[in-house]
C-alpha cells in the first residue's frame, strides 16, 4: 500500500498518512507522512517504485536470490544508470517483448554487481564458482 501511495499520490494532495503494522518486538506502528516522503524521496524515484517493487519481489514475484527489495531500491536512489534505464523503460507502453526481455537480463547482472557484458549464463558460473570455493 506505502509503494502505491508514493507512486500515485500527488504533492498538492492534502496530508495523507499510512500508518504500517505493528512491529513484532516492540509492537509499535509506523506513521508515514505520504506527502514529506515522497517530497524527500523525489519524483522519479516515486514513479519508478512500482518497476522496483514487482521486480524485487511483491506478492505475484519471487524474490531474487540474496537479492533484496533494499538493495534494488539503493540502486534507484543513487541513480545507478542500468537501473535508471530500465526502470523508466519498462513503464513505457508498447515495448517489445525481446526490449523488455533484454532490459530485465542487463539489470539482473548489474544488480549482482557484475559487468555490463556479462550474461546471465556466465554471471551463473562465476556465482556458482564463488560459492564452491567457499565451502
Amino acid at each position: 500500500m506505502l509503494i502505491l501511495l508514493l507512486h500515485y499520490s500527488r504533492r498538492d494532495n492534502e496530508a495523507i498518512y499510512f500508518r504500517s503494522d505493528a512491529n513484532k518486538q516492540s509492537k509499535r506502528y509506523k506513521v508515514y507522512n505520504i506527502k514529506l516522503l515522497k517530497e524527500a524521496i523525489g519524483d522519479d524515484v516515486c514513479n519508478e517504485l512500482l518497476f522496483i517493487h514487482a521486480y524485487s519481489a511483491c506478492d505475484s514475484t519471487s524474490r531474487i536470490f540474496s537479492i533484496g527489495k533494499k538493495s534494488a531500491f539503493q540502486k534507484l536512489v543513487k541513480s545507478d544508470p542500468v537501473m535508471k534505464s530500465c526502470a523508466s523503460a519498462f513503464i513505457v507502453q508498447n515495448k517489445s517483448q525481446k526490449d523488455i526481455s533484454e532490459l530485465g537480463k542487463d539489470l539482473m547482472v548489474n544488480l549482482f554487481g557484475s559487468k555490463s557484458k556479462d550474461t546471465l549464463s556466465s554471471l551463473r558460473h562465476i556465482n556458482f564458482t564463488k560459492s564452491i570455493c567457499h565451502l
